[in-house]
């Protein structure tokens, strides 16, 4: 898998400009443009997990969510991260945004920060004033893609997760047993 079209982080930790985000997951798909959401629909979930939680956000009880995306048309990848501040993403989860796709960076980034909604990571902070003069909340394809997979699957990643936390458990006690029996 190649990454090549990814913008790299501005900088090194991401800044978040209000500590609770203002969008729901509703709200945000609802600021997708008509081509949005047509081109939405031509890109693929690859891969789906659940990620640690950074420390700054773990107190407030966000879970992570990493997506791999691929576009089917042109074969572009990005890996999108949405922290939802629910386990199981509902059309009234808060969520948070990270993806390192070029429109997202430099169209929607800071204008969704400015909402709690995005970190500034991968743009310089500025306002976009050329693509996006009038900070109008909005999302890329391979976002919108993402936030519709997980609306309708979060639920069997997490339980998927727990399954596999049980059975790692479960493994560990069986070897404590077995070394205890020694």
């Amino acid at each position: 898998m190649t990454y090549k079209f990814e913008i790299p982080p501005y900088f090194t930790q991401p800044i978040l400009k209000k500590k609770t985000p203002k969008l729901t997951a509703k709200e945000i798909v609802a600021s997708a443009s008509s081509d949005t959401i047509k081109l939405g629909k031509k890109v693929a979930i690859t891969d789906a997990i659940i990620k640690r939680t950074p420390k700054a956000l773990a107190e407030y009880g966000y879970t992570t969510y990493r997506l791999n995306t691929r576009n089917m048309e042109n074969g572009h990848q990005y890996r999108i991260t949405i922290l939802s501040d629910t386990p199981i993403i509902k059309s009234t989860s808060k969520l948070i945004i990270d993806s390192p796709n070029p429109k997202w960076v430099f169209n929607y980034e800071y204008a969704m920060a400015k909402r709690g909604n995005a970190f500034i990571y991968r743009s310089n902070g500025d306002p976009p004033v050329v693509k996006n003069p009038s900070q109008k909340p909005g999302i890329d394809h391979h976002v919108y893609a993402a936030i519709k997979y997980l609306s309708k699957n979060s639920k069997e990643i997490m339980q998927a997760v727990i399954a596999e936390k049980a059975r790692i458990a479960k493994e560990k006690a069986r070897l404590k047993a077995r070394q205890a029996r020694r």
